[in-house]
């Protein structure tokens, strides 16, 4: 997984706010105000769009009594462990500029008792 791929998920994991789901009209509301140098006038098509390469599903979640498209935290989390599945960010060449080499990013996950999902990038 390259880095802008765990970004992104991240990024979308630390929206959900601790939920077990969320729209995608909620996530892009969220990632604009709280990472506006990433996101800045995202929609919830390009976060479903972006997040779905990235091997996470659209599925329907219940919020307050409504339904609508989004995506499960546990999701997430799933592609957040089994970055091999995740697929290469298109926007990536596959030769990186001169002087660019390959980082390796290692990510822990913590599930609580409680279902709550804390990332730690050490």
């Amino acid at each position: 997984m390259n880095p802008t791929s765990m970004q992104v998920l991240v990024d979308v994991l630390m929206a959900m706010d601790g939920a077990p789901g969320a729209h995608w009209t909620t996530l892009a509301a969220r990632l604009a105000e709280r990472e506006p140098d990433r996101w800045a006038g995202t929609s919830s098509e390009i976060v479903s769009a972006v997040v779905r390469t990235l091997g996470v599903p659209s599925v329907m979640v219940s919020t307050a009594g409504v339904k609508a498209r989004g995506c499960r935290r546990a999701d997430l989390a799933v592609a957040l462990a089994d970055p091999a599945d995740l697929a290469d960010d298109p926007a990536e060449s596959s030769d990186p500029p001169d002087g660019a080499g390959t980082i390796n990013v290692h990510i822990h996950l913590h599930i609580d008792a409680g279902g709550q999902i804390k990332v730690v990038i050490p």
